[in-house]
């Protein structure tokens, strides 16, 4: 008896989504309060949000999928509190990453 065997269907890669972090600006001096890294980063809320939105638009511009994703200062710091890490440039990322991983596993 022969089987017939199914090709899998090839379906398509699931669009990875990039978060960048917003900073609220009314928390922008507490941030830099509790940066680790916070010679490294922009003065002001008004600086970094022009560097950001830059770094967003050209994102957009390749065809990678981003989205802003709202980062409340005290949770971002509890957040490395809890994984007993700084809050420094990899924390800021690996947090930002996590909030988005709930619309990169709906595309899976």
């Amino acid at each position: 008896m022969r089987r017939k065997m199914r090709r899998k269907r090839k379906s398509s890669p699931a669009q990875t989504v990039i978060g960048i972090a917003r900073y609220r600006p009314e928390q922008w001096e507490r941030f830099l309060e509790v940066a680790a890294d916070r010679d490294s980063l922009h003065d002001t809320h008004a600086e970094w949000l022009a560097s950001a939105t830059t770094q967003f638009h050209r994102l957009q511009g390749t065809g990678i999928s981003v989205q802003w994703v709202d980062v409340d200062v005290e949770e971002l710091l509890r957040w490395c509190n809890e994984r007993q890490v700084e809050l420094d440039g990899a924390a800021r990322s690996r947090f930002t990453a996590e909030k988005v991983l709930p619309a990169n596993a709906r595309d899976e």
